[in-house]
């Protein structure tokens, strides 16, 4: 089980990446083509590795929730390219909770786990 916490603030609205897209379009492109995308067409995924999403900004959001790695996770990841509205500031506090309760409830001692956080700044929640 793959969890990756994706940052939806405002500043991932800037276009400052290559060609002119936004911060947010290249994760998104990213998580499609290169995570899922070459997984696929290399034989390297099955339907049993799953993957959920996090989107995080003000608040946290599970977009995706265990889904299996396959095309259609593929064309979701893409459909956020353009859809995705980042808003608002980067609280994490939130997008760790849930993505720990994701971990958590893994009832399989052999599966592996891991936690992916893609954000481009300092968290804005305060935190003791």
């Amino acid at each position: 089980h793959t969890v990756i916490v994706v940052d939806q603030s405002g500043s991932m609205r800037k276009d400052d990446v290559a060609d002119g897209i936004t911060r947010s379009d290249a994760v998104w492109l990213v998580l499609a083509l290169d995570l899922v995308g070459k997984q696929l067409t290399k034989g390297e995924a099955s339907a049993s590795d799953v993957i959920s999403v996090v989107g995080m900004n003000e608040t946290s959001n599970l977009l995706f929730d265990r889904c299996p790695t396959d095309w259609v996770l593929y064309n979701n990841l893409l459909q956020f390219l353009r859809s995705a509205k980042p808003q608002s500031t980067g609280n994490y506090a939130p997008a760790f909770e849930i993505a720990e309760n994701l971990l958590m409830s893994n009832t399989c001692g052999k599966c592996s786990l891991a936690l992916v956080f893609l954000s481009d700044g300092a968290p804005s929640d305060q935190v003791p």
